[in-house]
């Protein structure tokens, strides 16, 4: 099943001082690379998506993103598809 676009899930991933600091900013609030890397992986590969071996996080990084090429290489948008 594709996993639906949360925006509140979103948005609780960035930066939570930014957030305080301008509360009615009309920009998007900043995320940490690690973090929207954390969560592409979970969206694309899904939640059960984990690497056995105790390997350092960039190379799970690696991995991470050679498995979503993989899965996507050539993948095409038959139609555009709205969430809200």
């Amino acid at each position: 099943m594709r996993n639906k676009y949360d925006e509140k899930h979103i948005f609780s991933l960035t930066d939570l001082e930014y957030r305080k600091k301008y509360p009615d900013s009309m920009i998007v609030p900043p995320m940490d690379a690690q973090t929207a890397l954390d969560e592409l992986t979970r969206y694309f590969l899904g939640a059960d998506w984990y690497v056995v071996d105790p390997l350092p996080t960039i190379q799970v990084n690696t991995l991470a993103v050679i498995e979503i090429e993989q899965r996507y290489k050539g993948c095409k948008l038959r139609r555009v598809v709205s969430y809200k």
